[in-house]
């Protein structure tokens, strides 16, 4: 990987990132516009990842840590 860019290629990310599926407990999709990010929650799903959430603006989520 070349590097991180906020219009890098899915296929690109999903492969760096799959490794942390079986340790990852939630993922937050902060960037992007609401359909690509909705899309990339449906490729991580596909690798194993639970819990991907495409944060709504202004709504508040629960941080657990333990």
């Amino acid at each position: 990987m070349s590097g991180l860019s906020a219009h890098g290629d899915w296929r690109e990310m999903r492969q760096n990132l799959e490794h942390l599926a079986p340790t990852t407990r939630a993922t937050c999709l902060v960037h992007g516009d609401e359909d690509a990010a909705t899309s990339m929650q449906g490729k991580l799903e596909e690798v194993g990842f639970s819990g991907v959430t495409v944060p709504v603006e202004g709504k508040r989520y629960p941080l657990t840590l333990a």
